[in-house]
């Protein structure tokens, strides 16, 4: 056995010094403190439990870390006792292989332990002594303490949902969404707030479809989605449909809108507008028609806009050079952007 098989490497985290807990714990901030601890368990490798989570069993529940890999345990290695004594005719391999078996045994067994004092050390440094005094033995310290029971013991005592943070979380997965935004926001966020949630009680498949529907809907980018999954039989209407369905539309929906932008610009820049894509509709060189109806009137300065009383000939805020007679099918070089804050709504009424 040598130094250099058995030797710990030195743990290298992402979050070194976890962010400090000031005063009282709160479930905000062990949500925080359990997020950057799981994330540096989970860089220092094993093979056990998947393989592919790291030491997060030094953490973790067995029963949830199992729930992260489909039913596979992570068996907490233990140390193999002395050297192979290789009694009895033995070949030099096979007292080779003995050897680097017992070594492995060692490293893991040692990487294992090392990282559970390094874990502890960075949860005793976050938190106020205050708060974990009752773990501690008048001789050993914290010795004999595990940061899993450390964990467990902040989220038992301080981390529980109250009934008033339990409403607003609740209320938070129909928070808007804007749909200049990526769609996966969506997603990321009713995944956490749903963790959340089921610290204390489980929240129902068919509510968390029931939200996000809801912020779809609010939206007004999505009639036909929204219609077409209510179509949809009970057996069909499950969480992972309801991400497909709506990102397969929401694709749609941003190739349609760019393409009709695009189709804009070049209808009044070098196209003429007979031969324009159909996000617009000339109708009179004042304003504009979308194809939903909505007019929208033209400024050499501003661009694009809803107000009928703002168009080149009666902008107040005109900038050097502007034309006055310039219209939104003959912009004479002009601004071709639409008006903040008209712009999202605008999309929405190039995209109906």
């Amino acid at each position: 056995m040598t130094a250099s098989t058995t030797a710990v490497p030195v743990f290298i985290f992402p979050h070194p010094v976890l962010t400090p807990v000031k005063g009282k714990p709160s479930f905000t901030t062990l949500k925080q403190l359990r997020k950057e601890i799981y994330a540096n368990a989970r860089t220092i490798h094993s093979t056990r439990g998947g393989g592919v989570n790291g030491h997060l069993a030094v953490l973790m529940p067995d029963l949830d870390y199992q729930g992260r890999t489909n039913g596979v345990a992570f068996d907490r290695p233990v140390h193999p006792g002395p050297p192979p004594a290789h009694t009895g005719f033995v070949t030099p391999v096979e007292i080779d292989d003995a050897n680097r078996k017992h070594d492995r045994s060692i490293l893991e067994f040692k990487t294992y332990n090392q990282a559970s004092n390094a874990f502890k050390a960075q949860l005793l440094a976050a938190i106020d002594p205050t708060y974990t005094a009752t773990l501690e033995d008048p001789d050993f310290g914290y010795g004999d303490v595990t940061p899993m029971t450390i964990l467990e013991h902040l989220f038992t005592h301080y981390g529980l949902l109250k009934p008033e943070d339990r409403g607003a979380l609740r209320d938070s997965l129909r928070a808007v969404w804007n749909p200049d935004d990526p769609i996966e926001d969506v997603w990321t966020r009713t995944n956490e707030i749903v963790r959340a949630l089921s610290l204390s009680e489980p929240v129902p498949p068919s509510a968390i479809m029931r939200d996000q529907l809801y912020v779809f809907e609010q939206t007004g980018v999505f009639p036909r989605a929204c219609e077409a999954w209510r179509e949809k039989t009970p057996g069909d209407q499950t969480l992972d449909s309801l991400k497909l369905h709506f990102a397969r539309y929401n694709d749609e929906r941003v190739r349609t809108l760019t393409a009709k932008q695009a189709g804009y610009h070049a209808s009044n820049s070098t196209t003429p507008p007979s031969e324009a894509a159909n996000a617009v509709t000339p109708t009179s060189t004042t304003h504009i028609t979308t194809n939903n109806g909505v007019m929208m009137y033209y400024c050499y300065t501003h661009g694009l806009g809803t107000n009928k009383n703002h168009t080149s000939g009666t902008c107040k805020k005109k900038t050097d050079g502007h034309v006055d007679d310039a219209t939104a099918d003959n912009m004479q070089g002009g601004n071709d952007k639409i008006m903040q804050p008209y712009a999202n709504r605008a999309r929405r009424e190039l995209n109906p």
